[in-house]
């Protein structure tokens, strides 16, 4: 979960890519959050871990996850 969403918040702000693509994108990874928060398993784990993925994905922290 950090690493999708980090990533997918680093490709968004790359100039290139077409808003399209971020605004489906966007969609497809909050629904995925929702459902994954909502009936996963492990659902605070989840949250805690795309809230990491978008906080460092703003930030432009890339590489291994750090605790």
């Amino acid at each position: 979960m950090y690493y999708r969403i980090r990533n997918f918040v680093a490709l968004c702000r790359l100039p290139f890519i077409p808003w399209r693509w971020k605004l489906r994108n966007g969609w497809y990874w909050l629904g995925f959050v929702y459902t994954q928060t909502v009936f996963g398993r492990q659902r605070l784990a989840a949250l805690r871990m795309a809230a990491r993925g978008l906080w460092d994905g703003l930030r432009g922290r890339m590489g291994p996850w750090r605790r």
